[in-house]
């Protein structure tokens, strides 16, 4: 009697042995999968992206000595900061626990081969090091992703619109911006702006003029901070329209820069835009309209304003504050 149950006690104990390493062994498994990174790369080693959608949209960044371009829209150079803070926040992000694992899973949650939100293509040195796709989103600022060649799925803190496939949303904005002390001098077809101990003054004022200088910063500010919104063509094609304002900038190292901007086709799309043509510059610029408006708002009228008539003197000044009050 004692033999069948010592027996049965033994087998019961490597039941649970049994139980508890396949339980340790799937613990040390999650916790593996989860202390690693969904990419397997830093963001130093990236030197080219692709991007693409579900509609036959691409587009391609790649890594240059100069910085990062878009080689498929004129080479123009791309905002190397949003680049930065996209690859960032993707090398740090972690891999979670899986939310599938089979093959069928991967057209149900979007991150199929050939279904997919977005198609994400890392490049090194040696090629291709990871491509990831991404999928229908279970919440606000998630998203399903699946990196290709595996079969996990995994919902991550992300968003689509993180890997916009336009163009524009990848250009470098300020890639005219100038700092406001490296302009000397601006000048319009009928007046002209020129620094002074480090401030912008009217040329060719008569005795009862000044500079508007409110004015005059505000005009320093506009090129200063000039954006472009995308770009239209190379700098060797002729604008298409009529020259709408030119304005000359000289810089600090003595080198001028001519702004030709130039009306576009009523036609074509984008009304709101202007076409924008810079000195030394390879490539012709979009920019928004109501910029080109409020540039041509300023005019010598404007920018040199009457002095204020100076106040007469008064012969008893000084000695009224002394003058005793008036008896009775």
């Amino acid at each position: 009697m004692k033999r069948p149950i010592l027996f049965l006690t033994l087998l019961l104990a490597v039941q649970v042995l049994i139980a508890l390493g396949l339980y340790l062994g799937d613990q040390s498994i999650a916790s593996s999968d989860t202390d690693r990174k969904l990419l397997g790369f830093t963001s130093a080693q990236v030197d080219g992206l692709e991007f693409s959608g579900p509609a036959s949209e691409h587009l391609v960044l790649q890594k240059t000595a100069d910085g990062w371009i878009l080689p498929e829209h004129f080479s123009a150079l791309a905002d190397a900061d949003k680049i930065k803070q996209l690859l960032a926040t993707l090398e740090g992000m972690d891999r979670p626990w899986p939310v599938a694992k089979t093959a069928d899973a991967g057209k149900r949650f979007k991150v199929d081969e050939q279904d997919f939100e977005r198609k994400l293509v890392f490049r090194g040195k040696d090629g291709v090091m990871a491509t990831l796709l991404l999928g229908s989103s279970p919440g606000f600022r998630k998203v399903h992703s699946r990196l290709s060649g595996e079969q996990e799925i995994y919902d991550i803190p992300f968003s689509t619109y993180q890997v916009s496939c336009k163009s524009q949303d990848w250009i470098d904005h300020g890639v005219l911006q100038l700092k406001p002390e490296e302009i000397n001098a601006i000048s319009f077809a009928d007046f002209k702006l020129t620094r002074h101990d480090g401030v912008l003054l009217m040329d060719s004022l008569t005795d009862n003029e000044q500079t508007n200088t409110v004015q005059a910063q505000k005009l320093l500010g506009d090129f200063a901070r000039l954006t472009i919104q995308d770009i239209y063509s190379r700098s060797e094609q002729p604008l298409p329209g009529p020259v709408d304002l030119q304005v000359q900038l000289t810089l600090k190292d003595g080198t001028t820069r001519n702004y030709t901007f130039s009306k576009r086709d009523a036609k074509e799309d984008k009304p709101s835009a202007e076409l924008l043509k810079v000195t030394a510059s390879p490539l012709i610029y979009m920019v928004n309209s109501s910029l080109v408006e409020e540039l041509k708002g300023f005019n010598r009228a404007l920018l040199a304003q009457t002095k204020p008539a100076a106040e007469p003197a008064d012969k008893d000044a000084g000695t009224t504050a002394t003058r005793p009050p008036p008896s009775g």
